[in-house]
C-alpha cells in the first residue's frame, strides 16, 4: 500500500502559523514562569530546615562541651551560658541564635542527685522563611526554640 501526500502550493495558503517548536518554546516560557516561584520558594524553606539542622547541632555540641569544662563549677549556669558565647565566637560557627540558661536539681535516688542547666534558646537565622510560614499559619515555635539539658552528675555518699 503506498500513500501519495499532496503538496499544497504557498500561493493558496493565505494564514501562515508560527512553525512548531516556535509555539513549543512558549509553552516552556510560560511554564517556567509558573514553577520558578515554587521551586524557588521550596529552595528556600530546604535552606532554612538545613541552616536550623545546623544550629541545632551546634547548641548541643554547645552543651556536651558546656558539660565536660563545668563539671567542678559551683556557678554552672553561668559556666554554661560562658562556654555556649566561646563556642559562638570560634571560626566556622555562626551568632543566630541566643540562650539563657536555668539550673535545677533533679534526685534519684538517696545520696544522688543530678544537677540539670536547662540552655533554651532561640533561632535568630534566615527569619524571612520563618515569617512566611508563621503568616501561613503554621506554628513555628517548636522549631524556633531549642531546648538542651546539660547535666551534671553529683553524688553525695
Amino acid at each position: 500500500m503506498t500513500r501519495t501526500y499532496c503538496k499544497q502550493s504557498s500561493l493558496t495558503n493565505t494564514s501562515q502559523s508560527l512553525p512548531k517548536k516556535a509555539t513549543q518554546k512558549g509553552a516552556v516560557a510560560v511554564e517556567m514562569a509558573y514553577a520558578f516561584p515554587f521551586l524557588i520558594l521550596v529552595f528556600m524553606v530546604m535552606m532554612f530546615l538545613l541552616d536550623l539542622i545546623m544550629v541545632k547541632q551546634e547548641i548541643t555540641t554547645a552543651g556536651f562541651s558546656a558539660m565536660r569544662a563545668c563539671v567542678d563549677v559551683p556557678n554552672k549556669e553561668a559556666c554554661v551560658l560562658a562556654v555556649v558565647q566561646e563556642n559562638q565566637s570560634l571560626p566556622g560557627s555562626n551568632n543566630r541564635y541566643t540562650c539563657n540558661a536555668n539550673a535545677g536539681v533533679t534526685p534519684l535516688a538517696p545520696g544522688t542527685s543530678i544537677s540539670v542547666v536547662n540552655l533554651n534558646c532561640t533561632y535568630e537565622g534566615f527569619t524571612p522563611i520563618a515569617q512566611i510560614m508563621i503568616m501561613m499559619g503554621e506554628d513555628m515555635s517548636d522549631l524556633l526554640n531549642i531546648d538542651v539539658p546539660v547535666f551534671f552528675p553529683e553524688t553525695t555518699f
